[in-house]
């Protein structure tokens, strides 16, 4: 073993052993690196999450978002145990999730309107103006 005294290479622990030979005694190993492990509450808030985005449109993304934002505090606090593993996943479905219950809101709102305006006099008055005016449209276009 050559030091950095007389000029050459520092070596650790020496050379690695050659294919499918166990290591010499004294030798390091070559194992996985123990992982801090898999925050998979972390991981349904962030899924959940990111669906509920799309399903807002049709309000479904209300519920999952609601629990999408439960999970993924649960997750946060599961990842400051676990060494903060997972905690960016859940701080993105919380997120997500917040994002996918107001677009449900929002959908839920627009939709109750529009279904309130018609059904009130003005709007059966906005009805009954707008089909007079398509049909003399059609009544213009189809004269020769």
């Amino acid at each position: 073993m050559s030091t950095a005294s007389d000029g050459g290479q520092q070596s650790w622990g020496g050379q690695p052993p050659e294919y499918g030979q166990p290591p010499e005694y004294g030798q390091p190993g070559y194992t996985a690196a123990p992982g801090a492990g898999s925050n998979g509450i972390a991981v349904g808030a962030l899924v959940l999450g990111l669906l509920s985005v799309p399903l807002g449109i049709i309000v479904l993304g209300g519920p999952l978002g609601l629990i999408a934002v439960i999970l993924g505090f649960v997750g946060v606090s599961r990842a400051r145990t676990m060494g903060g593993a997972g905690q960016g996943m859940a701080i993105t479905g919380i997120v997500s999730g917040v994002l996918g219950i107001l677009v449900a809101g929002v959908i839920f709102f627009l939709v109750g309107s529009v279904f309130t305006f018609f059904n009130s006099e003005e709007g059966q008055d906005t009805l009954e103006q707008i089909q007079s005016e398509v049909e003399a449209e059609l009544g213009e276009t189809a004269a020769p």
